[in-house]
Order: structure tokens, then sequence, then C-alpha cells
């Protein structure tokens, strides 16, 4: 049955022309009959999303099968096809569409599979031919561009934007300009509730006042930020909470955690900044610090982007902008305190 699917997709499909001259040929074309005939019957917005996510689907377990069996031309071939659906989909500007099933489950269940998909046919890369891995590059673009589509239907434009996070703001003249993002402690009341303007927990607060010295307190900055990373992961793999005191945490929503992570970093690098600045810490002190934060940064990334996919999978604007932020500001930390270690080493 397999074999008899297999040559139902490829009898008639197009051959990938050469990269760099690659219109997407009509639809009927790249679809079997029958596929084209149950498209056809799709007359709504969210039957046709649910028909190109089943499709995708199917390319993708051929994919799989010819990487396998290292059939570089079948491989290529696919990999059109994949790219070629995708543009049609996002080229399909959805007129007259209710607002309400652009942002539907079907939807976000097709940004889902498209996400396992781009990693999936990233993962091929190392696998298939030489020849092959610029057809990766570009199909893993092209359904990545049209990811982007559905997430700018989600969330909108300053969200489909974001692609990785980006460092544009760095200024590497000084340590000065690592601090540009800063959210200064502001603790207060709010309804008999303590809470401060960063939402750290009134004991970290009472750390921070606590530990003055420089890299005490940026230990105290890097606990609070690997925290709140630790209790996102244990909300989101639904484990129990196993310590003996009450969970410090319990109530703070995602926002409030991925809020308190970017400001644990930006107030980090304002201590540090500050520091350089009026030279009130030893070259040794600084470097120590900046050592410290460069060996735990780097764990930080990657415990992001799983928060990423909450968002989207939550449709929660507002953390998917906090992520946002962390993740850029993630990025610019990373940089700046490199660049430190360097002034510091001439």
């Amino acid at each position: 049955m397999k074999l008899l699917v297999i040559s139902l997709l490829l009898t008639g499909m197009p051959s990938s022309p050469p990269l760099g001259q690659q219109p997407a040929p009509p639809l009927k074309d790249l679809l079997t009959d029958r596929e084209f005939e149950k498209y056809r019957k799709a007359s709504n917005y969210k039957d046709r999303i649910n028909f190109f996510r089943k499709t995708f689907a199917t390319r993708s377990d051929l994919l799989q099968q010819f990487v396998r069996r290292d059939e570089g031309k079948k491989v290529a071939d696919v990999l059109y096809q994949l790219r070629s659906l995708a543009q049609h989909l996002a080229k399909g500007s959805p007129r007259q569409v209710r607002e309400k099933d652009l942002r539907s489950n079907e939807v976000k269940r097709l940004e889902i599979s498209l996400r396992k998909l781009i990693d999936r046919i990233k993962d091929f890369r190392s696998v298939v031919t030489v020849e092959n891995r610029d057809e990766i590059d570009l199909t893993a673009q092209a359904l990545e561009d049209l990811r982007r589509t559905l997430l700018k239907q989600m969330f909108g434009d300053i969200l489909a934007r974001h692609n990785a996070p980006l460092a544009r703001n760095l200024n590497s003249s000084s340590l000065t300009n690592m601090s540009q993002m800063t959210h200064r402690l502001t603790p207060q009341r709010t309804g008999g509730r303590w809470i401060s303007g960063d939402r750290f927990t009134q004991a970290e607060y009472r750390s921070i006042q606590e530990n003055q010295k420089l890299g005490e307190r940026v230990e105290v900055f890097l606990e609070i930020a690997e925290s709140r990373l630790n209790e996102i992961r244990r909300r989101r793999l639904n484990q129990e909470w196993r310590e003996d005191e009450e969970n410090p945490l319990e109530f703070y929503s995602y926002w409030d955690m991925v809020h308190a992570y970017l400001s644990s970093l930006n107030s980090m690098m304002v201590n540090i900044d500050e520091k350089a600045t009026h030279k009130s810490a030893s070259e040794d002190e600084l470097r120590e610090s900046l050592e410290n934060i460069d060996k735990k940064i780097g764990e930080f990334p990657s415990q992001l982007k799983p928060i990423e996919e909450l968002a989207v999978e939550l449709q929660d604007e507002s953390l998917y902008r906090e992520i946002l932020k962390a993740q850029e500001a993630t990025v610019v930390v990373q940089k700046g305190v490199r660049y430190g270690l360097e002034v510091l080493e001439k």
C-alpha cells in the first residue's frame, strides 16, 4: 500500500527545477487526483487549513522514507513539493474569512505541525547528499515563511517579524551599553500583597539588598533567572512540587515569571555597569562576575524556546511578547559579557 501511495504521489509530479528557478506550479500539478478533489470540496478556510496540514504530513512521511533509502532525486522532488505547497498556502490571501477562523484551532494545529516539520527537515540535513542540502535549506525557509504568516494571523505583525532573538541595539563601546533595557527595582503593595515591578519575591528582593558585593549579587540574579525557567518547565511538564517548603512562585503567572527572568538579566547588567563606571569593583571582581554569567547564560536559550512555543499554543500574545524580549535580552547579555571579558584581557 505504501508503494502504491508513493507512486501515486510522484506520478506526474513536476521534478524540482534548478535552484533559484522555482516558481510554484499550479496546485493541481502538486496533488494527486484524489487529493485535488478533496481540496476542491474543502469549501471553507478551516477545512482547507486541515487539508494542507494532512498534505504536509503525507509528504513528510515520504521524505523520511526517501532519506532513509538514500534516494536523492526523490528527496529533492518531495522537498520541492513541500515548499511549493507552502508558497500556495502563504500566497492564498484569506479574503472574506472571519477573524475568529484566522485564529482558530485549525490554524494553531497547522502552525505546530509546521514547527515540527521544519525541525524534522533540518535534522535530515546532516544525512542527505551535498546536492540536497541547499534544497533542505530552501524548503525549511519556505515553511518558516508560511509559519510566520500564520503567526501574523494569530498575533499580529510585530510577532510575525520576530524570527530569532536579535541583539540589534548592542553597541560594544563600553560595558555601560549592556544595560539599555533596564527595569529598576520598584517594590510596592498592591491589594495588600507585596509585589515588585520586577516580579521578584520579597525574599529575593531582601537577598538583593543584603548582598552588596558584586559577585554575590550577580549570583542572586542568576538564581532568580534560573528559578523562573525551572518553575515554568515544572508546570509545562505537570510535575508536582516536591520541596518541603511552599512554592514561592505558586501564584505567579507565566508572564510574571518571564518578566522576572528579563528583569534579573537587566538588573544584573546594571549592577556590573555601575561598578565598572564608578570603578567600585576591582578588575578581578568584574572578571569573576562576567565569567560566572558567561558559564550560566549559555544554558538559558534552549530553555526559553519551549516557552515561546507554549505562548503560541496558548495564543497568549502578552506572554509571547515578553518571551521575545527575554530571548533578545539573553543574546545581548551573552555578547556584552564576552565583549567585557575581552576588554578586561587587554
